[in-house]
């Protein structure tokens, strides 16, 4: 209760501080910056140089988002994207044991961009992935990601997804595996491969890119990720209470919800293959103070916590450290981990991390301050993404339905981790839809979010844990048709 009250407080204060102080805090942050700058005199590989990290963070750089006005940000919601219409360049090959390639190759290259351009660097590229609603440059260009890691001897590559993740994660997952395969062509320093870093969904799409697509694992030799949604979010399941109302949830935030078709055969465990492990050397950062990727814990239990990672609990590694789920991404003790992680081409762990890295709370503080207006539009978005919201919401009304999770692709029913009926082939088939009483309910919303493995309201929705067959409540249904 104590954390919460902090964050409470600390959100409050930063509010005020975004309005009447972002000035002031580029001056701070900048000078303590560069006061850390002027103390580093040693390599690169030192103890003594990890320091000067928190002293090369200054602030600059554009995004493309930046040119966007809040207001338009908000209420344009994200751009759409037809993954049926006419091929973009032809459809790559995939190779031997990997999930097929549904789109052209030019669909999935115009998604990736690299900021500062593809130098050689010694440390070899290293590709980012971003969060729900994203785009990679809005997440990161100006974080201390996006200042420090191109310092440091990093080539950042940055990947975005259609409908800025909001859409089918199966299909993000492609545009995640084909920037791997694409970007590790580029990167003769590291061998040919890559290290890559993931925030939020991002980490769920990862995963699955990774769990599907053996060739890009074999290209990815460390990654970092940070608040990741392994295991789906209740968050997510209880947002889409209000959105089944509104015209239904979005694709994604369905398949987060913990007892999604998606994350059951993401997480099934049938085998060492599936995404309840780590497939490559991986560090999973994340915090107890989450707000949206809940339940957090350092136990197999927290949504972050993976299999066979080396799992980072920020309070654990600086105790103390007061931060929630939008603030990480500016977050001094979680880009240290990664940091850690990166440089050193290998897992972050308690005793290697550069413990200088904690402590600093105000310039956390200020730096999560500016962001706010970015954290409601990011939430906007997701939550009711206004440029799409209209269409959903007359289709809800004449139909009497709502958004339904899609199915699955059949390459998951042919590993054994989904039953075949809830497979199919491609994107282009019927959206899947669902009853409202399900929508409120039903497995990816209230049901899912109570009960993990077991939806309390099966018995009324005519089943345990799936698709609504013929409960008593189907029949309001009915009545309202």
């Amino acid at each position: 209760m104590l954390a919460r009250a902090l964050i409470v407080v600390a959100s409050t204060f930063s509010l005020l501080l975004s309005l009447i102080s972002v000035d002031a805090q580029d001056h701070v942050v900048k000078n303590h910056f560069r006061r850390k700058a002027d103390k580093s005199t040693s390599s690169t590989s030192s103890p003594q140089r990890r320091s000067t990290l928190t002293g090369t963070l200054l602030a600059n750089g554009n995004d493309d988002h930046g040119n966007e006005s809040f207001l338009h940000g908000t209420l344009n919601g994200v751009p759409p994207y037809n993954p049926c219409g006419p091929s973009d360049g032809p459809i790559p090959p995939s190779a031997p044991g990997d999930a097929p390639f549904t789109q052209g190759r030019f669909a999935y290259e115009k998604k990736i961009s690299c900021p500062h351009g593809i130098r050689n660097s010694p440390k070899g590229i290293l590709l980012m992935v971003p969060c729900t609603t994203c785009d990679a440059a809005q997440t990161y260009t100006k974080s201390p990601f996006g200042i420090g890691l191109p310092q440091a001897g990093f080539d950042l590559c940055y990947v975005d997804l259609p409908w800025r993740s909001l859409g089918d994660i199966q299909l993000s997952a492609e545009f995640i595996a084909y920037a791997i395969l694409y970007l590790a062509q580029r990167s003769p320093a590291t061998g040919y491969r890559i290290s890559l870093f993931s925030y939020s969904q991002g980490g769920y799409n990862a995963q699955w890119a990774l769990t599907f697509f053996r060739s890009a694992r074999q290209k990815v030799f460390n990654s970092v990720a940070m608040a990741a949604v392994f295991k789906g979010t209740t968050f997510t399941a209880v947002g889409c209470v209000p959105s089944a109302l509104m015209g239904g949830c979005e694709k994604s935030l369905l398949q987060m919800s913990p007892n999604s078709k998606a994350i059951r055969a993401l997480t099934c465990g049938r085998d060492r293959e599936s995404g309840a492990f780590a497939h490559v050397p991986t560090t999973s950062i994340f915090t107890a103070q989450d707000d949206l990727v809940v339940p957090q814990s350092d136990s197999p239990s927290g949504v972050s916590f993976l299999a066979g990672a080396s799992n980072m609990l920020i309070q654990k590694v600086c105790p103390g450290t007061v931060v929630d789920h939008f603030g990480l991404p500016v977050n001094m003790v979680a880009y240290g981990i990664a940091f850690d992680a990166f440089t050193n081409g290998r897992p972050s762990t308690p005793a290697t991390f550069d413990r200088r890295f904690c402590g600093h709370y105000l310039n956390d503080l200020l730096a999560f301050a500016g962001g706010i207006p970015n954290y409601v539009e990011l939430l906007m978005r997701a939550l009711v993404n206004p440029q799409a919201r209209v269409g959903m919401l007359l289709k809800e009304v004449t139909t009497l339905t709502t958004t339904g999770e899609p199915k699955l692709q059949q390459y998951v029913c042919d590993r054994g981790y989904a039953p075949q009926q809830d497979c199919t082939v491609g994107f282009c088939g019927p959206e899947q839809r669902q009853d409202l009483v399900t929508g409120l309910l039903g497995d990816t919303a209230l049901g899912g979010a109570i009960a993990k493995h077991g939806n309390p309201w099966g018995p009324l929705l005519g089943t345990a844990a799936g698709p609504l067959q013929g409960g008593p409540l189907q029949g309001l249904t009915h009545l309202l048709g």
